[in-house]
């Protein structure tokens, strides 16, 4: 079952109403269902419930996104979260160090001016490019993930 996490301060700042956060919320779940039959295929979600989840992002600015993926890991079940970043603002790896139960964050920065500035090349992937690194994790004859179990 899909899970809305709100940012009741972004809500009240943007003036957005309930007709507009509707209105987002389907496009977005269309948008996540569509990438989910792509990039998945016929390969089954794998339900946190009971699971170590590490849950990795590019970088993180505010940590908003991060945040409602916590939540939504947490409410599913997660035995322990650990999130894996490469860079963001030092405050907020503190903020989701009392979130989570592990943060690994290669640079966390004092001098932070975005997750974009920290690459050479930021750009957004296309749906191939993301189907392809997908394809050389995972074997591309079967579409099977390779799954290792970790120790933390």
């Amino acid at each position: 079952m899909p899970q809305t996490v709100l940012n009741e301060d972004i809500l009240r700042a943007s003036g957005a109403d309930e007709a507009y956060v509707e209105r987002a919320r389907t496009r977005e779940l269309a948008e996540m269902e569509r990438r989910r039959t792509l990039y998945l295929g016929r390969h089954p979600r794998i339900e946190p419930a009971g699971r170590t989840v590490i849950l990795v992002d590019d970088g993180m600015a505010t940590g908003a996104t991060m945040k409602a993926a916590l939540a939504a890991v947490r409410r599913q079940g997660a035995d322990r979260i650990v999130v894996a970043i490469p860079v963001a603002p030092e405050e907020t790896v503190s903020e989701l160090a009392a979130l989570a139960d592990d943060v690994v964050c290669l640079n966390p920065s004092r001098a932070f001016r975005g997750v974009g500035g920290f690459y050479a090349d930021f750009h957004q992937l296309t749906d191939e490019e993301t189907i392809g690194l997908l394809r050389q994790r995972w074997n591309a004859e079967d579409w099977k993930p390779e799954i290792r179990r970790a120790r933390f």
